[in-house]
């Protein structure tokens, strides 16, 4: 698998100028994310889910 540098490929997204305010078209992209609640100091879920996002990305 390649690894993609998302900051270089979208530079307008991630580094816009200074003082600037324009209208930009953010392409569809692709993430991974974890729907939850509760306290994450506390509960064993929260730990569980950030192995298994981290082990996917």
């Amino acid at each position: 698998m390649q690894n993609e540098d998302i900051k270089k490929k979208y530079p307008v997204l991630y580094a816009p100028k200074p003082g600037v305010f324009s209208l930009v078209d953010v392409p569809t992209l692709s993430y991974l994310m974890v729907d939850g609640h509760g306290d994450p100091n506390t509960t064993s879920a929260y730990t569980d889910a950030v192995v298994a996002l981290f082990s996917l990305s």
